[in-house]
């Protein structure tokens, strides 16, 4: 069995001492990330389990659990005005992006609500030069309100792709790609 934050930086492309958002106990062999509203506000968290159930979800014995006061994505802390932005289902999906150099949000949802996609609309598409929405593979979801939506190969999301395939895979697909990776030192709100 191999340390959790070893899993996080190789097997799952999350650099976990980037993020302020990001706690990992060796101990119990989890990863908690936190949730934060548009506001900045606290409002929930989705624990991580590798070792837990693919199918289980929000029982305790799952790969993840997620509670939340209100709807809120992971990756708000870490969103920088100038960058694309990148919608994606995952915690794990954002992380990879973040380090190709785009802002990103993990959606937790195959279609975020009608709300959500207002806000997308009218206030995070002005501080970013384009969104995207990158689906999984599975063929589910539609976020409104962005510049441009590609879909993973069947069976695939961004994280499981790796990141040469993945940043491959953007680049046959005509997304121009941030020329410096995410500066995780330098983070503004939105």
């Amino acid at each position: 069995m191999i340390g959790m934050k070893h899993h996080l930086f190789a097997e799952r492309y999350c650099e976990h001492f980037s993020y302020s958002s990001v706690v990992v106990s060796e101990e119990e062999k989890v990863a908690t990330f936190l949730l934060y509203g548009m506001t900045g506000k606290l409002v929930g968290y989705q624990r991580y389990n590798p070792y837990g159930e693919k199918d289980k979800c929000n029982d305790g014995k799952g790969k993840y659990y997620t509670y939340t006061t209100e709807y809120a994505p992971w990756g708000v802390e870490t969103l920088q005005t100038g960058r694309p932005l990148a919608l994606v289902e995952g915690v794990f999906d954002a992380c990879i992006f973040h380090k190709l150099g785009f802002s990103s949000l993990a959606m937790f949802s195959h279609s975020p609500a009608k709300w959500y996609a207002e806000y997308i609309n009218k206030v995070l598409r002005y501080r970013h030069p384009y969104t995207l929405h990158v689906k999984d593979g599975d063929g589910l979801g539609k976020v409104r309100g962005v510049d441009r939506v590609i879909t993973c190969p069947e069976g695939e999301d961004p994280s499981s792709m790796g990141f040469a395939n993945l940043r491959k895979f953007l680049v046959d697909n005509g997304v121009e790609l941030p020329e410096k990776p995410l500066d995780m030192l330098n983070k503004s709100i939105l």
